[in-house]
């Protein structure tokens, strides 16, 4: 037990660690020197009595070190003192032979300056030049060796010198490193924009299943906030709101984290009754209800809607959040704390419906293309947009379903892919005897799959109709490399293949894209032509891309019309194309080839 104390001493003290390692390295010396005085008969013995001297002081001053007697920069210096001390000794009382104490007093200087920095390293070199130079010419054995005394009196200065030279570039080195070291952590562990921890910092601290609950705060609708007023005012509503929300977690000792574009996480560390922990977020709960962002850029607050939902249980937590999230939404609720009897049950049965009968509508070929006409301003048909139907029949009767039922199920259960191979075969066949121009629809997972852009071309060379396609990207949130989406666009284009942004005016839509794809057309997104007679705020915003188009040589389509009004307006606003069932619902394939076009 006694040993282990000492041994776990010397191990914690880097000073006690030095004076142990000097009497290890001490008695060595001592133990050859004394054996070689056994095989050399010239050996000078002042030497061996010097070696014996070392021996004893090492441990006398191991035992000042380890009773912790001095402050560590005199226990440095007197270390240095002592070492230089005796080799200096050594050279004082012998011959030439002494010589060979030469890169230990090297080693004595530079190991110290590199084991405590450069200060000590100049300590060191002033003290050994001193009592180099008095030792040598004390002795009267170095008389007869003055250049060589010269010579290594250059050398001990020369070597540490450049030593320190080079321990200074090691240590800004480090010190770089160690920012870039802090600044990478920085990134990886902080959201850029608010500075609050992100979800890999909040993935990091779960991990340790040692948190007591973690509630889940989302803005409702945010990105109607992007269409509206725009990015920038987005994101200072997300600022503030992080600042919000870092104010009321400190009050509550609670952890904020900003976990996605628009959803934020308060952690609660410490274990507190259920009682007072809903009480804190009760608070929360109704100042946020109560809080108005204040927005600089449009001098005006702005009330910001939210849906907040605890999780109490640890295995799966974020998992279990983001349901209780949507079942909280789907029943309005304001707050709503997870239990096991939340579920998606329901859910399941509709994914395990449409999985089979996505499958088996491939099989028996029950997808089809149906073809919806797109007007310009004197009523005449100048394109179409192909869209996917699934033939079901029901009660003797076939119904066509439209992509929103089992889209987003096709692409979880890995059969999208092939759903969109086959429209693109279809429409092809179908658009190959008429003279109008066709848009298909492409996600980006379409785009960034290497197979699909191959199959793509293959029907566009197979069928000589790449100047009447016309491409329409879906802008969302999965696009996380634009740069594809760019490379995909000027390779089709070599092919006659002109591009449409659709939902523009989404939350996702994004200025700079129209920047530097330059569509032949933007379709504006349904939400806001369907209220444009009704909203003002989406009036002025449809008016400012269409002015924004018109500019860059753009034509606009509006979406969603339904009645003659909203036609009126978007042709008053320069709208150039239009789509809807004020004109025409899609159409069969069968009555696409009754129209003589």
């Amino acid at each position: 037990m006694i040993v282990e104390s000492f041994a776990q001493k010397v191990k914690s003290d880097a000073e006690l660690t030095q004076a142990f390692m000097r009497i290890m390295i001490a008695s060595s010396i001592m133990i050859v020197l004394f054996f070689a005085q056994f095989f050399y008969t010239n050996f000078f013995p002042n030497i061996l009595i010097a070696s014996i001297l070392y021996t004893v002081f090492s441990i006398l001053w191991f035992i000042v070190v380890y009773k912790n007697s001095g402050e560590y920069p005199v226990r440095r210096v007197l270390g240095i003192l002592s070492d230089l001390g005796i080799l200096s000794y050594g050279i004082d009382n012998s011959n030439i032979v002494a010589a060979s104490l030469y890169p230990l007093i090297l080693w004595v200087i530079i190991a110290n300056g590199y084991r405590y920095g450069v200060k000590y390293l100049y300590i060191a070199l002033a003290i050994a030049v001193v009592l180099f130079q008095f030792s040598t010419h004390n002795n009267p054995y170095w008389d007869g060796y003055q250049e060589l005394i010269a010579m290594m009196t250059v050398g001990l200065i020369g070597l540490p010198l450049l030593f320190s030279l080079l321990l200074n570039k090691v240590s800004s080195l480090n010190e770089a490193l160690v920012l870039k070291t802090d600044d990478l952590e920085q990134r990886l562990y902080h959201d850029s924009m608010t500075q609050l921890p992100n979800r890999e910092a909040l993935n990091k601290e779960i991990e340790k299943d040692d948190f007591y609950a973690l509630t889940l705060i989302d803005i409702n609708n945010f990105g109607h906030f992007n269409d509206l007023y725009g990015m920038k005012v987005g994101n200072e509503i997300l600022i503030n709101l992080a600042k919000f929300l870092t104010k009321l977690a400190y009050k509550h000792g609670l952890i904020v984290y900003r976990l996605s574009g628009d959803s934020f996480v308060l952690l609660q560390k410490d274990d507190i009754s259920a009682k007072e922990f809903e009480k804190k977020i009760y608070i929360i709960v109704e100042a946020l209800d109560a809080c108005k962002m204040s927005i600089t850029s449009l001098k005006l607050k702005i009330k910001v809607n939210f849906t907040v939902v605890t999780v109490y249980v640890q295995d799966k937590v974020l998992e279990k959040a983001n349901m209780t999230l949507y079942f909280a939404r789907k029943r309005g609720e304001r707050y709503w704390v997870y239990d096991e009897s939340i579920n998606r049950q329901d859910e399941v049965e509709n994914i395990l419906f449409w999985e089979k009968e996505i499958h088996n509508a491939i099989l028996e070929d029950r997808i089809v293309p149906v073809f919806h006409p797109i007007i310009d301003v004197e009523g005449k048909i100048v394109k179409y947009e192909v869209l996917m139907r699934m033939k079901i029949k029901e009660a003797g009767r076939v119904k066509l379903y439209s992509p929103i039922e089992f889209l987003e199920i096709a692409v979880k259960t890995n059969q999208y892919e092939k759903l969109t191979t086959i429209m693109i075969e279809k429409s092809f066949e179908a658009m190959a005897g008429k003279e109008c121009d066709f848009s298909v629809n492409l996600t980006f997972s379409n785009i960034q799959n290497k197979n699909m852009v191959m199959f793509l071309k293959s029907k566009i060379d197979e069928y000589h109709l790449g100047d009447r396609l016309i491409l329409e990207i879906v802008e969302s949130e999965d696009i996380y490399n634009f740069e594809i989406v760019k490379t995909f666009v000027a390779y089709l284009r070599l092919l006659g293949v002109r591009f449409a942004i659709d939902d523009f005016g989404t939350g996702y839509s994004n200025y700079m894209h129209v920047f530097e794809v330059m569509p032949e057309f933007i379709k504006l997104d349904g939400s806001l032509i369907q209220s444009i007679n009704k909203d003002e705020n989406a009036y002025k915003f449809v008016g400012s891309i269409v002015l924004l188009a018109k500019n860059l040589g753009i034509k606009t389509i509006a979406e969603f019309v339904h009645n003659e009004e909203i036609f009126e307006i978007t042709k008053t606003l320069g709208v150039d194309e239009f789509q809807g069932s004020f004109f025409s619902k899609p159409l069969t394939r069968k009555q696409l080839e009754e129209k003589q076009i």
